[in-house]
């Protein structure tokens, strides 16, 4: 694993590294019928994700329903980065399940710009540690180890076979990190993984 691990702070840098808003379109889901929500476009001109695609002029989509239990299991898309349009390939929702409206995150939700700050460890973070910070000091932790908090995830992509690049961790702000927004997955934590190759992106929804 990349030893270098990030963690998001809402402030702007020079990278347009954002968290939420629409710039790219999502398909639809077909369990709840909205639009996938967009929750992270990374920038990957920023040399700290050169290890994911090199350093190139392209941002990184990271979407999820966050909405219905399509987020509890693995889904997995393809990206045009070219149209910026991400295309949906496979769910394998079984529940079929629709959180509450008044519980429901806006699709789109609000474009906060970020920035992406090293975290200040010492040696590898041990998944006890991992599991300590996570939710409370941040909710999203990008590259760098990861911990599946249920059982190991197939990390292949679909298409090609190949082992999938880590990208990052997501889970409720627990510690009301954003101060005028309630982003709640409930015990649902995301991971996410990309191809290169294929450009296809991965996401192995587990819960606490």
């Amino acid at each position: 694993m990349n030893k270098k691990s990030y963690t998001i702070n809402f402030y702007k840098d020079n990278y347009k590294h954002h968290f939420g808003g629409n710039d790219w379109v999502t398909p639809v889901c077909s369990n709840c019928g909205k639009p996938y929500h967009q929750i992270l476009s990374l920038d990957l001109n920023d040399p700290k994700l050169n290890t994911i695609a090199g350093q190139c002029n392209k941002s990184l989509p990271l979407i999820s329903c966050l909405n219905c239990s399509s987020c509890w299991g693995e889904q997995f898309f393809r990206i045009n980065f070219q149209e910026k349009v991400i295309d949906f390939i496979s769910n394998d929702d079984a529940q079929h399940w629709i959180i509450d409206d008044e519980l429901k995150i806006d699709v789109p939700f609000s474009e906060y710009q970020i920035t992406l700050n090293e975290k200040k460890t010492k040696g590898e973070l041990s998944e006890d540690d991992f599991w300590e910070e996570m939710g409370k000091d941040y909710f999203i932790s990008i590259l760098g180890d990861y911990y599946f908090n249920y059982e190991e995830g197939n990390t292949y992509c679909d298409i090609c076979g190949k082992d999938m690049k880590y990208i990052a961790t997501v889970c409720t702000d627990y510690g009301n990190i954003i101060k005028d927004f309630n982003f709640d997955l409930g015990e649902t934590v995301l991971y996410f993984f990309f191809c290169n190759e294929c450009h296809a992106i991965k996401v192995i929804g587990q819960s606490t």
